[in-house]
């Protein structure tokens, strides 16, 4: 299932998978771009427990997901706006608060402190959901935010040799079968990802 709605979740639907893909990024749509990458409607995804607990609850189950991005956001613990004032970004003007996110990967969300833009390249380091261990891609790396206060145990399975990831150069924050990655990984360059993903899905 390829989820980027944020009101409607129909809960009667036998999932196989999740990937969460569509939420921001400069490729989508207006509506889902304002609701990640400008966060207009952060409260509106808080608010929405119905589809976080549902969320979570998959990833507790061992449901292959995959978050990309904007994907990855929700997929932490919570979402923090409005602490960076000084910040030039259009993230640091937003309202204070701390929004619940779906809480099924570890740390929190922070956004308006850093800016990245950049190419990534880099392989899986564990066997995973979106590919096998020593599976190697191209993507790159847009986003306003960073993942704060990762525990000491945070397990990822992708190391970077180009981009900067989740944390010194590790990308794919993992539990479970759920893993979401910051690098928009290019479908051309790896070409593995739906073969691997579909097949998780079939376990």
């Amino acid at each position: 299932m390829f989820h980027y709605q944020l009101k409607t979740f129909d809960l009667k639907i036998n999932i196989a998978g999740v990937i969460l893909n569509n939420i921001g990024g400069v490729r989508h749509s207006r509506k889902a771009r304002e609701a990640i990458e400008t966060y207009t409607e952060t409260p509106e995804l808080a608010a929405n427990e119905e589809m976080r607990d549902h969320i979570k609850e998959m990833s507790r189950s061992g449901l292959p997901i995959f978050g990309e991005c904007g994907g990855l956001m929700y997929l932490t613990q919570a979402l923090i706006t409005g602490k960076i004032k000084s910040s030039s970004y259009r993230s640091a003007d937003m309202p204070e608060g701390e929004h619940l996110m779906v809480g099924a990967l570890p740390g929190k969300t922070l956004m308006g402190h850093t800016r990245v833009v950049s190419y990534s390249q880099g392989s899986f380091i564990e066997d995973t959901p979106a590919g096998n261990k020593d599976n190697m891609f191209l993507g790159h790396e847009f986003h306003h935010s960073e993942i704060i206060d990762l525990p000491d145990n945070a397990k990822f399975g992708i190391k970077l040799t180009r981009g900067t990831g989740i944390k010194e150069m590790y990308d794919g924050l993992m539990s479970g079968n759920t893993l979401a990655v910051y690098s928009h990984l290019h479908a051309a360059s790896y070409q593995e990802f739906p073969i691997r993903f579909v097949d998780a899905c079939l376990k």
